[in-house]
């Protein structure tokens, strides 16, 4: 009788392990046929300036971490998932980055005469960004509810170059924009055993920036340089000013809402709505004029020019809404993986617009030359698109104190070449990641590397509007090819202990 009993029991666990390798087999061939999709529509997957990880467990595991949030950064992945963490929980952490980035210039067009960044590659400054975060959590013993509160940076980009030197100085010697979330109280409440609701209140902190050089060409039979007096084949010659800005928005405001549903013991369903922030950045804009430019418009004008120029700036700037739902699946009592896919309305950039309290000269002289665009404001055309992006995570327990974690996940850039510049460099990326979880009696420490390994990125001559081709108010690099490669190091560390 008892031999019946556990051929039974055995045969009940082949079933079950063969029931749960079926749904694997099945998630696995629709990540596959995601990620078939993706590379078949590149302009619309993947995110943009979103961040590598908020908190190092879910770098580690490509951040298909919506269906599994057992830690601080369930206030972005899934408010529902802070129900998991019982007794008092404080995390602390940091996210350094290294971006490796170069640009190459290859002249294709000589309608301008010689162009003395043909041929040259630039490399960004040296330097690692650093990103702090951590949080708290509460959960009564017995009680369905629980409350928390967590700091992280969501969106970030900051790159710089030498702007004496490099060949990204006429189009972004520096750029940044980030979004730091400094207050994201939380609570989520267990409606049954299986199922939890969560929401989360970003109060955050918003900025952009930048520094570029304004040149234009010289050439006799073409404005602006013709009327300018430039002589015929000099190339781009006149270095026109350096325009230097610096906007931020002290609080703005976010909400993020999740599901936690356990449709068995070995499957979990997590489902996320992350709503968009509305900055009203405010700030400076500085135009230093070169000598050389203030003698040639003081010709073409007759006005007089300063050195310098400040004005009074504003830009609204909408960081997107989200959706992302994912699936956790107990493969064994050890192993477990993690499958995402995430949406995010980056549609909404249409245009940029930086706006002055008064009209800077350089605006002034593009509406003489006939531009036909306001003087009091810059607008860029952004049209982005609405992105999907795929993540995989997974989790092996391979000690009682050790956790292996594995990650991977395909971000190609949702701007078109049509619409690229280096304000904003985001290119192809194949995101790998790896790390550990050791735990120590009340201690844990994550640990996660990720590397975002970019795919070559070329503009062509007069593809882009931002970029390359004859544009009035600003055409930096027309007749150029441009060539960027970037790769992206993260390294994530989380310190938690449960008290």
């Amino acid at each position: 009788m008892g031999r019946l009993v556990y051929l039974s029991f055995e045969l009940s666990c082949k079933q079950e392990v063969m029931m749960r390798g079926r749904v694997l087999l099945a998630l696995l061939g629709w990540v596959l046929i995601v990620q078939v999709a993706g590379l078949s529509m590149r302009a619309s997957w993947a995110g943009v300036n979103d961040t590598f990880g908020v908190g190092a467990k879910a770098g580690a595991l490509g951040q298909a971490f919506t269906a599994y949030a057992d830690d601080f950064s369930a206030a972005h992945y899934n408010p529902a998932g802070l129900v998991q963490m019982e007794g008092l929980n404080a995390s602390a952490g940091l996210h350094v980055i290294n971006i490796d980035y170069e640009q190459t210039v290859t002249q294709k067009d000589f309608t301008f005469g010689n162009d003395p960044e043909s041929g040259k590659s630039s490399e960004n400054e040296d330097g690692v960004l650093f990103a702090p975060h951590g949080g708290i959590s509460y959960r009564p013993a017995g009680a369905r509810w629980s409350i928390g509160y967590a700091a992280y940076a969501p969106f970030g980009v900051h790159v710089w170059f030498d702007d004496d030197d490099s060949n990204n100085r006429y189009d972004g010697a520096e750029v940044y924009n980030d979004r730091i979330i400094y207050a994201a109280p939380t609570a989520a409440y267990q409606i049954f055993d299986n199922l939890s609701l969560g929401v989360s209140l970003g109060m955050g902190y918003s900025d952009e920036g930048g520094k570029v050089r304004l040149r234009i060409p010289g050439i006799e039979s073409r404005p602006p340089a013709s009327m300018l007096g430039l002589p015929q084949g000099t190339g781009y010659a006149l270095e026109l000013a350096t325009l230097d800005f610096d906007l931020d928005d002290e609080f703005s405001l976010s909400a993020n809402v999740g599901l936690l549903w356990e449709i068995r013991d070995w499957i979990t369903l997590g489902i996320t709505y992350r709503s968009e922030s509305k900055s009203h950045m405010t700030g400076t804009s500085t135009f230093d004029y070169t000598p050389t430019a203030r003698a040639a418009i003081k010709q073409l004008t007759d006005m007089d020019v300063p050195a310098e120029e400040e004005f009074h700036t504003h830009c609204d700037f909408r960081h997107p809404q989200s959706v992302s739902a994912g699936l956790k699946v107990d493969v064994t009592s050890k192993w477990r993986m993690m499958f995402d896919l995430v949406w995010t309305d980056w549609s909404v950039r249409k245009k940029e617009t930086w706006a002055y309290d008064e009209d800077p000269i350089f605006l002034q002289l593009t509406a003489l030359l006939g531009s036909g665009e306001p003087t009091d404001r810059i607008i860029t055309a952004r049209k982005w698109n609405d992105t999907f992006e795929p993540h995989f995570g997974t989790e092996y327990q391979a000690l009682d104190w050790l956790a292996l974690r594995f990650g991977y996940h395909y971000r190609p850039s949702s701007i078109d070449q049509d619409q690229w510049d280096n304000n904003w460099p985001i290119i192809d990326y194949h995101v790998f990641s790896f790390g550990s979880g050791i735990k120590y009696r009340t201690f844990t420490i994550d640990l996660a590397y990720s590397l975002a390994w970019g795919d070559d990125w070329k503009v062509d001559h007069d593809e882009s509007e931002n970029l390359t081709q004859n544009q009035v108010v600003y055409s930096p690099y027309f007749g150029d090819e441009i060539d960027a490669e970037t790769d992206i190091h993260n390294f994530m560390i989380t310190v938690s202990c449960r008290f």
